[in-house]
């Protein structure tokens, strides 16, 4: 279901909290050699509403009103205030937990360390009620495909097929 939002969206105030520049995540996993990757599925849906918030989504259709209780997806702030909530629930774990929006990446030097790694990151997991897609994830790569670039082997490049896009 789409909703248009641009009403609420021209009278809401920008939240101005960024996603991580693509230096600052390229120099975090600098000298890992182990890879893991998750994708939050429907990952706004997993955020509630602010109550005082609820009333301001609501939508009518031919089977009556609705308001959302999650985060809607088209609401102006929804990507900064999912940084936010992911980077509150990870921020401890940032030298090997790298968060971009609904996309995480777990990052070690060693096997062990990343195994170690991942227990920590599935216990937060677990302790927010965070679910992961099954069909996305990827456990102890030592290559990895990560927002369009290839990871491993100590170089990170960019996605062939985005390459060619650029070059063309």
């Amino acid at each position: 279901m789409v909703i248009n939002f641009k009403r609420l969206n021209d009278n809401t105030v920008d939240d101005a909290y960024n996603t991580p520049n693509k230096q600052e995540w390229i120099n975090r996993i600098q000298g890992s050699k182990y890879f893991s990757k998750f994708d939050l599925k429907a990952g706004f849906w997993q955020v509630k509403m602010a109550e005082e918030s609820i009333p301001w989504t609501t939508f009518t259709c031919p089977q009556g009103h609705y308001e959302w209780l999650v985060m809607p997806l088209g609401l102006k702030n929804a990507s900064a205030l999912f940084q936010r909530k992911m980077q509150n629930i990870f921020n401890e774990n940032q030298s090997f937990i790298l968060v971009y929006v609904d996309d995480l990446l777990v990052f070690s030097k060693s096997y062990k360390e990343h195994i170690a790694h991942l227990e920590v990151f599935f216990r937060k997991v677990e302790q927010n009620g965070l679910i992961l897609s099954k069909k996305k994830m990827e456990i102890c790569k030592e290559k990895i495909n990560f927002l369009g670039h290839e990871i491993g082997e100590g170089k990170i490049y960019l996605q062939e097929h985005i390459a060619k896009k650029i070059l063309e």
